[in-house]
């Protein structure tokens, strides 16, 4: 054994829970909230990370006094349960769930991912998942693999300037991606407001007919021709097939959801979404809101297929269905009878920490809101951007919790 206390703890981390000095387990809680800033972590307790080891996931669970040991490599969406071990120099990528009590052995790999092998291939099967786990390659046909985050809204702007000045100007957002595209003269901007991403897409020559507002809703996944391959097989009907993304960043392939909503795809290595941006009026990003005309069939796809979880936004607040991905949350309202003209798009919202004095703040500014009545209560304020879309401002203590199943 070292006699370095803390790197006996990076090669024999099982000794953290019976001989880890107070330090140690300080460092420990630093390092658990750090790994939880960059990326959607929820770790149990008594878990040990080491300093030494690569964990980059997109989303990260981890159950009681499990532990992952020195150069252990981990990125993608990994799920493990308690008691679970990530060795020395291990290596687990892609979407990859575990049961509990897990040991996964010094130089072993789990590759939850489809890995160079062309589609429709006819070499050689992929080796049977070890006990207790279930890499992404070994799901059934038709049988759609578990999306990782809820991304963004693409809103397609007449004018990028007052849009700018607005999104940033205004309500704090911050430009964490801009890109020129050729090929379609098109800029292309991420926007973040608060934790939530927004998609400005500016086109120079715009067609007559063209569209402005928001325009499609946008998913993150690891395995982007398997989820694609998925949905098509269940029934789902394609809009483009996988491709390279026009600004070359990562791919993406566009499906229909049931109210006609066009659903985007996206696997790329790029993160976009930082720590959330703090403003004196936006509080935070709340919800995504689709209006939609059959809300059985829109929960079914959303979370049937694309397995998003109910989240709890507390009684009395809408009549809409709440669910939520990696901590960002769809409302799918119940379109209005005889409202066969509101728009599908229905908003998006970000929290404030009070309607009426966002509001009077904004109008400072030069942007005019009003008040939304809810159930015989005003339960939001609503402004619009330059292209008319509807952001509401409303009122929680906290964001909106998953519910418990």
């Amino acid at each position: 054994m070292s006699d370095d206390p803390d790197l006996a703890l990076d090669y024999s981390p099982w000794l953290y829970w019976s001989g880890a000095p107070a330090s140690a387990r300080e460092a420990q809680l630093v390092r658990h909230r750090e790994l939880a800033e960059r990326a959607d972590v929820r770790l149990g307790e008594d878990c040990y990370l080491s300093p030494l080891a690569s964990i980059e996931p997109r989303v990260f669970r981890l159950g009681d006094k499990s532990y992952v040991a020195a150069h252990a490599y981990i990125t993608g969406t990994i799920s493990a349960g308690d008691n679970c071990t990530f060795n020395v120099l291990s290596v687990v990528r892609g979407t990859v769930s575990m049961g509990d009590g897990v040991r996964i052995g010094a130089y072993t790999s789990i590759l939850g991912f489809n890995h160079s092998i062309a589609a429709g291939c006819t070499g050689p099967s992929p080796p049977a998942p070890c006990p207790g786990c279930e890499p992404a390659q070994q799901r059934h046909e038709g049988e759609p693999h578990m999306l990782y985050e809820l991304n963004h809204f693409g809103i397609v702007v007449r004018d990028l300037d007052a849009s700018l000045a607005f999104y940033e100007g205004v309500l704090g957002a911050k430009t964490v991606f801009r890109r020129f595209v050729d090929s379609t003269q098109t800029h292309v901007l991420y926007l973040q407001l608060g934790d939530g991403l927004i998609e400005l897409l500016y086109p120079l020559q715009p067609a007559e007919d063209a569209d402005t507002g928001i325009t499609h809703i946008a998913f993150m996944t690891d395995d982007l021709d398997g989820d694609y391959t998925a949905l098509i097989h269940a029934g789902v009907e394609s809009i483009s097939e996988p491709k390279t993304t026009a600004t070359g960043v990562g791919r993406l392939a566009f499906v229909r959801d049931p109210n006609g909503v066009g659903v985007e795809l996206l696997q790329r290595d790029l993160l976009m979404r930082g720590e959330a941006v703090e403003h004196p009026i936006v509080a935070g990003f709340d919800h995504y809101s689709l209006t939609v005309a059959d809300p059985a069939a829109s929960h079914a796809f959303y979370a049937g297929l694309l397995d998003m979880r109910p989240a709890d936004a507390g009684s009395g607040v809408s009549d809409a269905a709440y669910l939520e991905l990696a901590g960002q949350v769809l409302e799918l309202q119940p379109r209005t009878a005889g409202r066969e003209e509101d728009p599908t798009f229905s908003h998006f919202a970000l929290r404030v920490d009070g309607i009426r004095s966002a509001l009077d703040a904004l109008a400072s500014s030069g942007v005019d809101g009003d008040m939304v009545g809810g159930k015989g209560e005003e339960r939001a304020g609503v402004i619009r951007d330059p292209d008319g879309v509807a952001i509401y401002l409303v009122e929680r203590a906290v964001a909106l919790p998953p519910s418990k199943r």
